[in-house]
């Protein structure tokens, strides 16, 4: 992303930015500096195997720059960044999948999971959503509005959940 974006981007007010093929803290810093006229939050998307090496460092910067607030997977880039072939399974974005959620959590930052990809696939969709959740992954990008619904539905408590909740409420009143 570069200056000429931001200065095209930023008078429209967005409540976030979101910069891609992040792959250092240095990275982090530059668009901080570049976004100093603005309290947009700043989202993180993680997607090549350098960007997955540095992670302690890149999720650190919410130390400092508490505008960052997530870090994304970004699994498709990451794949083809390491030469991996995309399988149903995603074994070959286990790794990456995994390193990012970790490292947004030790930061306090979100953890966003990856797209998925085929639209038409709404169960794989729920699938996958539901699978990030148990990862620990806090939401899910969409790439079309029909996504939005499923995703929700995957990231939002069960009745279940809410019953446990409201009981350690009560337990603690």
């Amino acid at each position: 992303m570069t200056h000429d974006d931001l200065a095209a981007i930023l008078p429209a007010k967005p409540d976030a930015i979101l910069l891609p093929k992040v792959e250092s803290a240095s990275d982090i810093h530059l668009i901080d500096r570049m976004m100093a006229e603005t309290d947009a939050a700043l989202l993180a998307l993680v997607e090549t195997a350098r960007g997955i090496v540095h992670l302690r460092e890149i999720a650190a910067c919410a130390e400092t720059i508490p505008r960052l607030q997530a870090l994304i997977f970004g699994a498709e880039d990451f794949a083809g960044d390491i030469g991996a072939l995309r399988t149903a399974g995603g074994h070959e974005i286990a790794y990456g999948r995994g390193a990012v959620v970790v490292h947004a959590k030790a930061f306090g930052l979100q953890a966003i999971d990856m797209v998925f990809l085929p639209l038409d696939d709404e169960a794989g969709l729920r699938a996958e959503a539901r699978n990030g959740r148990e990862l620990g992954y806090t939401g899910k990008m969409a790439i079309h509005p029909r996504q939005i619904a499923p995703i929700q539905e995957a990231f939002s408590p069960t009745a279940d959940e809410i019953a446990a909740a409201k009981r350690l409420i009560e337990a603690f009143d």
